[in-house]
């Protein structure tokens, strides 16, 4: 009787285990599952906030209105063209572009190998996936709890996203992200709707 009723409550033990780690797999999959869909995706990804040391990516927003958009894809690697804007000559506004390869890891890491890595603006290679839905994504370097003052984010949103889609991507960049050092860069202070570069003529 004793080893009967033993045996049934290791089995309710092993259940209840089970049960609470789905949802913590199934949170780790969405993510995994959500920065693969946008990525794959047709329409072009507009980076909307940022922050960083000036030495890479918007400098002291030197680049600016950057777009990523997908040429080819296969399970786990996507091309994708980056195109940016150098605006350190006032009033002349000129298009870049590097070739980047997203690839997204089973840990919800993911790696961003660009060209011309050593030329400005140099655009770090190794994230953590911080948040991702089907309309957005947060990526992000040094984002523990006892290291977010040294933070590095990336905040990338479907052309066409809204911002209830973007709620959860929001709140993954406000609690990770704004309380870092660093420079940030604001995609509606420099862009307009289009994402080019407002004040061109100036």
């Amino acid at each position: 009787m004793k080893l009967l009723i033993a045996s049934v409550l290791l089995v309710s033990h092993l259940a209840l285990c089970h049960c609470q780690a789905v949802p913590e797999a199934r949170s780790r999959k969405d993510i995994i599952d959500n920065a693969k869909k946008l990525l794959r995706g047709p329409e072009p990804l507009f980076l909307v906030q940022a922050v960083h040391p000036t030495n890479v990516l918007t400098g002291n927003n030197e680049y600016v209105c950057w777009t990523s958009t997908t040429l080819k894809d296969s399970s786990r690697k996507f091309e994708h063209t980056i195109t940016y804007y150098d605006v350190t000559k006032v009033g002349s506004p000129v298009m870049k572009q590097k070739l980047g390869v997203y690839t997204v890891h089973m840990d919800e890491n993911l790696s961003l190998q660009t060209t011309n890595r050593s030329t400005k603006p140099r655009i770090p290679g190794d994230w953590k996936i911080v948040e991702a839905k089907e309309d957005c994504m947060v990526l992000g370097m040094h984002v523990r709890k006892d290291a977010r003052h040294h933070a590095l984010c990336l905040y990338w949103v479907r052309n066409s996203s809204s911002i209830p889609t973007r709620r959860n991507c929001d709140n993954a960049y406000k609690n990770n992200c704004e309380n870092s050092i660093y420079k940030r860069y604001d995609w509606m202070t420099s862009c307009d709707y289009s994402n080019k570069p407002k004040n061109k003529g100036q």
